[in-house]
């Protein structure tokens, strides 16, 4: 019996006389797993129980359809598409790299950091990056020349979570110093500082319509902020260790968010209840 990553090898049961060959391992797949064809008619399901060499071919199908970007050096910890999906971004080590999505070319890497970079983002246009990072800074760079057009330094803890406002032109930061920062895209104006959390921030997002932030933290709280004047205007408590994802519904009206305590949590965005759980 071999352990395979999620898949587990069988000796295939005998039957008949036997073979000269000796016949091809099985494999068990979870019962929620299934590999299909996923390009070109006809649909092809596999049965939970598959020849190895069936399962071969078709595992190299999609090794032929994924790409593979190893120029970073250490540990990637955030990527991002460009909006319109033709870019991706990478924040690791010290730097931010930009890729060709469809051919996986590295086109720029963003040198400016000196500690290890935490999270990036597109903004909604395309045009820049942000990125944040151990250094304790947040810097926005041109997406398609690389050039740093500018660098926040106001936090006095790592920054782990960036985001830009759905128009482009605040960002809004979380750091390991307990606040919550939003900052003008343009200039690096500091315009708000959120402070109201106990513990690290480790994520933050705005609403569709760029007037909340909701941010998630090790104090194991959610926290909803009026984005235009920095109030605190929600607390949701539920969670039993610290809040590592946050995101808003596309139409505001829900929040989720992902914990330590390996829960998944829905909530209603306005009153103060939880709407439901999904648990491991």
């Amino acid at each position: 019996m071999l352990l395979f990553g999620s898949l587990l090898f069988l000796p295939a049961a005998e039957s008949g006389p036997p073979s000269k060959e000796p016949a091809p391992p099985r494999f068990r797949v979870p019962p929620s797993f299934v590999i299909e064809k996923v390009a070109g008619p006809p649909l092809i399901r596999y049965p939970l129980f598959a020849a190895f060499d069936e399962w071969y071919y078709w595992a190299r199908q999609f090794q032929r359809g994924h790409l593979t970007l190893k120029e970073h050096t250490y540990g990637v910890r955030s990527v991002a598409f460009s909006p319109d999906g033709t870019r991706l971004v990478s924040g690791g080590d010290k730097t931010v790299k930009v890729w060709d999505a469809q051919t996986g070319q590295e086109a720029l890497t963003l040198k400016g950091h000196v500690g290890y970079v935490s999270s990036v983002a597109f903004s909604p246009d395309g045009k820049r990056i942000a990125s944040g990072s151990l250094d304790r800074t947040v810097k926005g760079w041109d997406a398609h020349t690389g050039q740093q057009v500018f660098s926040f330094t106001r936090h006095t803890s790592s920054v782990s979570s960036v985001c830009f406002s759905p128009d482009g032109k605040r960002i809004v930061s979380g750091s390991f110093d307990n606040t919550v920062k939003v900052w003008d895209a343009q200039t690096g104006e500091e315009q708000l500082t959120l402070r109201g959390h106990a513990g690290a921030v480790y994520s933050v997002a705005f609403s569709g319509d760029g007037k909340r932030i909701v941010s998630g933290s090790a104090d194991k709280t959610v926290k909803l902020w009026d984005a235009l004047t920095g109030q605190e205007t929600l607390t949701l408590k539920g969670h039993t260790d610290l809040v590592g994802s946050v995101a808003f519904s596309a139409d505001g009206k829900r929040i989720v968010s992902g914990s330590f305590d390996q829960t998944v949590k829905v909530w209603d965005a306005t009153p103060v209840r939880e709407e439901s759980q999904l648990e491991r």
